[in-house]
């Protein structure tokens, strides 16, 4: 949700000190705050956001704990396995369960969240901690987590989302995406159609602050997207994407679907969990954050295509958060957009109306309904826009959505839902502005005759003027950032130029179908033609890259822009292969598929590098780090003897084992290197773990050593070079390219 911390003009405050030379939590402090502001307090009793019963209702779930909640991914097939294996496997032992007197309560899923994949919880880590059944529960949280099955996210921060509306052909932009709990959500949206390995769709992941947008990184990481990109703005400053289809002059500018701003709040919605606000807390930080958060809603505004959905979100009370930037958008907007009616969505969420009045508090403690009311000594630091606008009835603030604590015992939000039904803005109002324009391939690029409207992302014509300044100053650049591999091509991609990028991150290289090495892991793999050829990106423009990275064709078209070095990129695109790095001799192709991009390649490799395997082979294979051919059946043995070195596919079914009791019910695919005598599962300990106990419902105990890696377990590289017969001590390995 929105935190002050996530502007650098509002970072987030320490609550460590040094002692004795170390830094130490300040836990005994902080349980002593005193949970009273009688400013604040004051404050929202005069804004009148509840009725006098409600609002004592209000201050005192305030003062109370609150739940731990988390939510199983959706785009996951297995969510749903992953979901029964909770409730069978851990609850029965926490059913009529007490510690030190008290009953502990079994999780309870969020009513209103879809299939049950959102739960509640009263446990506190301490009581997880201090009983064995607690404690294998805590495990198994734990570890889900890390392997990215399941993410620790608040409750009302769930919301926005959920009303956003998301589908797989969307372009999406999160402007103020870290820590990354609703990005993840967003991208299970866009994933949502398990048949299609690759979206049509794009999310753009920002964060105004660098190294909070590196927690994003590891979201990316973990949930295996082509479709994200990660960059590092000021979200009222998010630069127009340019484009020039091919056979056009025109420049276009990309425009979203939808939308989200969670925009940087005061954050006293949250005082149940961050409760040093109690005493931070003032009407100022209100005051000042408006004038941050109305540019950024401004600004989604206008990068927002004609019908599409923008979600303004805080987790804040304070109406001029709020209502009053809202309505500042309405009134700049001038009709061209319309806050959306969503009571009859989510259901069983239980909310309030937005407030359609409410008053300034001056630095001096004086309330103010009107700007012209105010002294002119008294109007340092105010804005007309934080007053309640005179029409308040006909912009229909009270479709905006309030959550308060003791409804149901949540944290405190705010969202509004709306809609831009009309140009606004320079990006819409453009002579000769043509709709449908797609960012993706044209139709002759790829063989079609017609567009399918449900896999296009909308673009809209640049003025010409925008267009020149532009490449005007792109024409001081230097920086070389993204191309196309010209090898054997005589089409490519000249370098952007970009001093923003010179000497800190590696340029985008592009692979052209023909690439020798491409050439030869696509036959290696026996990859479906099918599969895209065009889209397999390097960070390196040497020829010995380590990493090769798939994107999306819409991710492509993003970084190929003809202005696209103005993106901080951070992150972007999943790995597919990886150079093996140990005595690969007698390899045909000396690189392994990663684990990491299998859920996208895995279905258009062939036959020949993928292998059948039974129960009782996955289990070997879990369970011991570097199994031999001859520990495996018969089967298996015979169809390894016959494979030739280098990286393969084990498969498996569980509709196809006899007597199967575990949980998992969907095909498993998992990357292992084929060495001259023996096997190597690419996957770490956790991810191994993971899949034991979904299989079989056993923790897993590793032979070989791994088990005890306290870091998580060997990294893919490690395991196929001590298959191979490489000696990790003694080999070395070029330094890895990252497209973090």
């Amino acid at each position: 949700m929105g935190r002050k911390s996530q502007h650098p003009r509002f970072r987030k405050i320490n609550y460590d000190r040094k002692r004795n030379g170390n830094t130490e939590r300040r836990d005994s402090d902080y349980t002593k705050i005193e949970m009273k502001n009688e400013r604040f307090e004051e404050y929202y009793k005069v804004q009148k956001i509840l009725n006098d019963q409600e609002f004592e209702q209000f201050m005192t779930s305030l003062k109370v704990p609150l739940p731990s909640s988390f939510r199983i991914t959706g785009s996951r097939s297995h969510a749903t396995e992953l979901k029964d294996l909770m409730i069978k496997e851990y609850f029965p032992s926490l059913q009529d369960f007490e510690l030190d007197g008290e009953r502990v309560e079994v999780p309870k899923p969020v009513p209103w969240y879809p299939d049950d994949l959102a739960w509640v919880s009263t446990l506190s880590r301490n009581v997880l901690r201090r009983s064995p059944q607690m404690s294998k529960f805590h495990r198994f949280l734990v570890a889900e987590t890390e392997v990215g099955n399941i993410n620790r996210q608040e409750v009302v921060s769930m919301i926005p989302v959920q009303l956003m509306d998301v589908r797989p052909n969307h372009a999406v932009l999160d402007m103020c995406a870290a820590p990354g709990s609703k990005t993840a959500q967003i991208l299970e949206a866009l994933h949502a159609n398990e048949s299609e390995a690759i979206p049509d769709g794009l999310l753009i992941a920002n964060d105004a602050d660098q190294a909070r947008s590196h927690m994003l990184v590891k979201q990316a990481k973990r949930l295996q997207s082509p479709c994200l990109m990660v960059t590092n703005h000021e979200a009222q400053q998010f630069p127009n994407i340019y484009f020039t289809p091919k056979g056009s002059l025109d420049t276009r500018v990309l425009q979203f679907d939808r939308i989200l701003a969670d925009v940087p709040c005061s954050g006293d919605g949250t005082l149940r969990k961050n409760m040093p606000i109690w005493q931070t807390w003032t009407q100022g930080n209100g005051n000042a954050l408006h004038r941050v958060q109305l540019p950024i809603l401004l600004r989604g505004c206008s990068l927002l295509k004609v019908g599409g959905r923008i979600v303004y979100s805080t987790c804040s009370f304070n109406p001029l958060e709020n209502e009053a930037v809202v309505a500042g958008a309405l009134k700049v907007a001038g009709g061209a957009l319309r806050l959306v009616d969503v009571s009859s969505e989510l259901p069983q969420l239980v909310r309030r109306q937005g407030l359609s009045s409410w008053k300034v508090q001056s630095k001096n403690g004086e309330f103010y309904s009107n700007f012209e009311d105010v002294p002119e000594a008294e109007s340092v630091g105010m804005l007309p826009s934080m007053f309640p606008p005179e029409n308040a009835a006909e912009l229909n603030l009270d479709r905006c959505l309030r959550v308060y604590p003791f409804l149901q015992n949540t944290g405190g939000f705010f969202v509004a839902v709306l809609e831009k039904v009309a140009p606004y803005g320079a990006l819409d109002r453009l002579p000769g502005s043509e709709p449908n324009v797609v960012l993706e391939a044209t139709a002759e690029e790829k063989g079609e005759t017609e567009t399918n409207e449900a896999t296009t992302v909308e673009l809209d014509t640049s003025s010409i003027n925008e267009r020149k300044r532009s490449q005007d100053d792109d024409s001081v650049r230097s920086a070389k950032r993204t191309r196309t591999e010209t090898e054997g091509s005589s089409e490519s991609v000249k370098p952007k130029s970009a001093a923003a990028w010179e000497g800190r991150e590696s340029p985008f290289v592009f692979l052209n179908s023909n690439n020798q090495e491409l050439v030869g892991m696509r036959e290696f793999y026996g990859l479906d033609d099918a599969f895209p050829q065009e889209q397999f990106v390097v960070r390196s423009e040497k020829d010995n890259y380590r990493t090769v990275y798939f994107v999306s064709r819409s991710i492509k078209n993003v970084i190929t822009a003809s202005n696209s070095f103005r993106l901080n990129i951070v992150n972007t695109g999943i790995r597919i292969f990886t150079r093996s790095a140990g005595n690969d001799a007698g390899a045909e192709c000396p690189f392994r598929l990663s684990n990491e991009g299998l859920s996208t390649i895995g279905r258009y490799v062939s036959g020949k590098r993928v292998v059948q395997v039974p129960m009782s082979d996955i289990v070997t294979l879990l369970s011991i780090e570097y199994p031999k051919f001859t520990e495996f059946g018969e089967d298996l043995q015979d169809q390894l003897t016959k494979m030739s070195l280098g990286s393969c596919i084990i498969k498996f079914d569980p509709t196809l084992e006899a007597n199967y009791t575990g949980s998992a019910r969907s095909t498993v695919l998992l990357p292992i290197w084929r060495a001259h005598v023996s096997v190597s599962l690419l996957l770490n300990k956790q991810e191994r773990k993971s899949l034991m106990h979904r299989l079989t419902g056993e923790d897993l105990s590793i032979q070989g050593g791994l088990d005890n890696d306290t870091k998580g377990g060997s990294t893919e590289g490690e395991s196929q070079k001590a298959a191979i017969g490489g000696s990790l001590a003694g080999e070395t390995e070029p330094t890895t390219e990252s497209v973090a």
